[in-house]
């Protein structure tokens, strides 16, 4: 179930039936009981994880069941956060045919999108946007062995949105 709510966060809700046989000391659970996985997307960036296991589907066997119990047999736990605001991709390249291939690391971003500059004064250009891994420039190099100096940057993607910080330039000489 997707969809926006007035605390402006998305919500992803995943339902599995799950067997499950947990015990304490004091406690012990074992049934086949629906696991929600709820995926909530902050408009920070941040991601929020929770897992719930509905009371009714304890059954009448289970009436004495409260919070208390599923905090101790961790059915509940706490929010884990992924703050995506400190993401920054790595470039590395190398050249495949003469043409330059950047190097990045997926991480847990959804995509990267990756600029060029191949002109030298900054003057920055979308090259791509990637969901896997390593993204080869086939632009025609330079032509007679002039060679060229290419730079490159990039910044992660969450859900379609850029997150994170921008990487450092990376440098690129072709068409040597």
């Amino acid at each position: 179930m997707n969809g926006m709510n007035n605390n402006s966060y998305v919500t992803r809700q995943f339902s599995v039936h799950a067997p499950i046989a947990i015990s304490t000391g004091q406690h012990q659970i074992s049934h086949a009981v629906l696991l929600v996985l709820k995926l909530q997307l902050r408009d920070t960036g941040s991601w929020s994880f929770h897992v719930c296991i509905p009371k009714l589907e304890l059954g009448n066997e289970y009436k004495n069941y409260t919070s208390t119990i599923g905090y101790e047999l961790w059915l509940i736990g706490g929010e884990q956060k992924i703050d995506s605001s400190t993401w920054q991709p790595v470039l590395s390249s190398y050249l495949q045919a003469g043409h330059p291939v950047i190097v990045w690391n997926k991480g847990k971003a959804s995509a990267v999108e990756i600029w060029v500059d191949r002109t030298n004064d900054n003057n920055f250009v979308l090259l791509s946007v990637n969901t896997k891994p390593n993204v080869t420039d086939l632009t025609p190099l330079p032509a007679g062995g002039s060679g060229a100096l290419w730079k490159y940057k990039a910044i992660y993607h969450l859900d379609d949105q850029p997150v994170g910080l921008w990487s450092n330039i990376i440098s690129v000489t072709v068409g040597v």
